[in-house]
């Protein structure tokens, strides 16, 4: 493979392994917009959630002997990741992201190759969506208050709950039964917009630095 060109300039490439359709076409029509403008291509490559830690370790393999990629990285779940993944039947750290950033940096000494750099979102994508509770609350038409009760109880969107019905994706069903997950992910993200995302989810914001790095 070859290097990506927009508007006739070499351009940095990133893989991008997600977990599902909703990670990726937030990938394709907001993260991407945002990072060609620092000449970074972003190539989001669909891998499915809940699979083995066997199968993610052999994707990432296979992406890292792309010479042409500068970075290879990942935007999976934390709530439904296989235990057997590094670090994560076990995590270290007091919050949420201290967590994940634990599970990263197992995952990171396991494929041991500088290229690559994991993201493991906490809990769920979902989380980026409370970032703004007007704007959630504003597309299933439910009073703001239903969200601000949610988001007051914790420090960042990426701290709420990950039990098995209380992790942001079951909270937002049980206000929006049968919500389109992957039209509404991306709808409700792009009218947020990654400034005031970044600032509430420090997380996901340093993942986002870190690429901007390259």
């Amino acid at each position: 493979m070859g290097k990506e060109y927009y508007r006739g300039t070499a351009m940095k490439k990133v893989l991008l392994l997600v977990e599902g359709q909703t990670e990726e076409k937030f990938v394709k029509d907001m993260l991407r917009r945002h990072f060609n403008a620092k000449q970074i291509y972003l190539m989001p490559i669909l891998i499915g959630g809940r699979i083995r830690y066997s199968k993610l370790k052999k994707e990432i393999q296979n992406l890292l002997r792309d010479s042409s990629a500068d970075c290879v990285t990942t935007m999976i779940d934390f709530y439904a990741m296989d235990s057997n993944c590094p670090g994560r039947a076990a995590p270290q750290g007091r919050t949420a992201r201290e967590k994940a950033a634990f599970v990263e940096q197992e995952l990171s000494k396991d494929i041991n190759h500088l290229k690559f750099k994991p993201y493991i979102s906490v809990y769920e994508f979902e989380a980026l969506l409370f970032s703004e509770p007007k704007i959630l609350s504003a597309k299933p038409g439910v009073p703001v208050e239903k969200i601000t009760a949610i988001t007051e109880q914790y420090a960042s969107p990426e701290d709420i709950d990950d039990s098995p019905t209380a992790s942001p994706s079951h909270r937002i069903e049980s206000i929006y039964p049968g919500y389109p997950k992957i039209r509404f992910g991306y709808e409700i993200s792009s009218e947020i917009g990654l400034p005031v995302i970044r600032i509430k989810c420090p997380h996901f914001n340093d993942w986002l630095t870190t690429l901007e790095n390259l």
